[in-house]
């Protein structure tokens, strides 16, 4: 079963494939709740299945066993989403890419979040890459082909997926029994990625993040101190740092004179209009990028004073906007 958003990529590679045109090394990019797994999988069980047809048949012996978890020649590495892929890992896989194929077909090989590669273990899976064997192939995914080296993309075919329309968004959750419309802020917050949008809606705090807002407002016209904004920010753990940013990038859409449609706080944009005319676009994307650096630096280090590093941070914004007043 694959998504809807994706069948017209789906039945491209396996044109591809039946016509024996597709490259031996895959990276599927995207952001994260498009489906891209999901996508790998289709295709991966394509290329085992020992049936002709733009679909896997679901019936012979190697979809049986793809669909039991049980296939010899599919190896997948998953659950690396939080340390790099080490080269260890690679080897084993090369191992078995060299190796013949013990069902007499394909073999296949899917990597997820590719983008943790190291320098090691991104040198060592371009051996494959360079030189594959017969009839096997590797998909790699990943987030940020920036992140990527360019080596590895320039040796993939590269198949960018992007994010259905609002509609299109909207009828496939109905479809999922989302009984409430799609907000269209949680929609641009979550850039349009359906799977993302579902896992939020199907919470019990899909629009929490509209407070932050006025929060936002009362805070710059002096009427809450920053250390209530940050223990409010901090009560929400890293979903409220992301909240901020994407209030700062509401800021720098408003500045760069973007419709009003496209924000994730519309509802406040004349509060954030007056912040867009105050603060500079050079000073709003330096901004973002410190408050990135400080969401990273409370993932790896422990024992951080966060609700202090967050009220810094705000003091600097509102440095920044009363400077001009």
């Amino acid at each position: 079963m694959i998504f809807p958003w994706l069948e017209p990529i789906a039945q491209q590679l396996a044109q591809q494939y039946r016509a024996a045109h597709l490259h031996h090394g895959l990276l599927f990019c995207g952001i994260k709740g498009l489906g891209k797994q999901a996508l790998a999988l289709n295709l991966s069980q394509l290329l085992l299945c020992e049936n002709d047809g733009l679909q896997s048949c679901g019936f012979c012996h190697s979809c049986e066993l793809f669909k039991a978890g049980t296939h010899p020649d599919f190896h997948r590495l998953a659950d690396n989403d939080k340390h790099h892929i080490s080269i260890d890992d690679i080897r084993s896989l090369n191992k078995v890419m060299a190796e013949r194929s013990q069902q007499g077909g394909s073999k296949v090989v899917v990597i997820d979040n590719a983008e943790n590669f190291n320098e090691s273990s991104a040198n060592a899976i371009l051996k494959t890459l360079e030189e594959p064997s017969a009839n096997s192939y590797l998909i790699l995914q990943c987030e940020s082909l920036g992140r990527l080296m360019a080596t590895i993309t320039s040796r993939c075919q590269k198949i960018t997926l992007s994010a259905p329309s609002f509609e299109q968004t909207q009828a496939w959750l109905a479809q999922q029994g989302v009984g409430h419309s799609l907000h269209s802020g949680l929609f641009h917050m979550h850039q349009g990625a359906p799977l993302a949008l579902l896992a939020a809606l199907q919470g019990e705090e899909a629009l929490t993040y509209l407070g932050l807002a006025p929060k936002m407002d009362e805070y710059l016209k002096g009427k809450t101190a920053p250390f209530e904004v940050a223990g409010y920010l901090h009560n929400h753990k890293e979903q409220g740092l992301t909240w901020l940013y994407y209030w700062l990038q509401d800021v720098q859409k408003l500045s760069l004179g973007a419709n009003q449609r496209l924000l994730v706080f519309a509802e406040h944009a004349s509060s954030i209009l007056q912040v867009a005319n105050q603060l500079t676009v050079s000073q709003v994307y330096h901004l973002s990028a410190e408050l990135l650096a400080l969401q990273q630096a409370f993932r790896q280090q422990s024992g951080l004073n966060q609700e202090l590093l967050i009220s810094q941070f705000l003091l600097k914004i509102k440095h920044l906007f009363g400077a001009k007043q």
